[in-house]
């Protein structure tokens, strides 16, 4: 995974339409310094939880792991009527986000992650957790330079 400082980098718009993803738009930045990659964090064999996204290559190697700051249509908290919080689920029909990654010349896809694991769900969960809701191709050329 790559280190730090100023450097090359995309700015990719992601649209998700219902269970449709793309990419709307991909832009090349000339120089800008990233937060470094993220490792998925220990788990003790439980199915991770939240929204990420990773920058592989042909092979699948990760590249660069970046978290997703709300998982789209994820649930978010609420304050109840009579005091205290409780979880309820958001339900958009689209959602727009943009990801930051490096341009390497190596990566192919940019692959979309978001998992809220159930209670009681064990060895299935772990599995859907690492699989990916959207496996999206990487333009060759970007939109334009920035």
């Amino acid at each position: 995974m790559a280190g730090t400082g100023p450097r090359a980098a995309l700015r990719i718009r992601v649209r998700r339409r219902h269970d449709e993803w793309s990419i709307e738009k991909q832009t090349r930045v000339a120089a800008m310094t990233l937060p470094p990659s993220r490792p998925l964090p220990a788990t003790g064999g439980r199915p991770y939880s939240g929204a990420w996204c990773e920058l592989v290559d042909a092979s699948g190697e990760v590249l660069h792991r970046t978290p997703l700051p709300l998982a789209p249509d994820g649930g978010m908290e609420v304050v109840a009527e009579g005091g205290g919080v409780h979880r309820v689920v958001a339900e958009h029909a689209e959602n727009v986000f943009h990801v930051l990654v490096p341009d390497d010349a190596r990566a192919r896809d940019l692959l979309v992650f978001v998992s809220e694991p159930r209670a009681g769900d064990t060895t299935a969960g772990v599995a859907r957790s690492r699989t990916p809701v959207a496996r999206l191709g990487l333009r060759p050329q970007p939109d334009e330079r920035g």
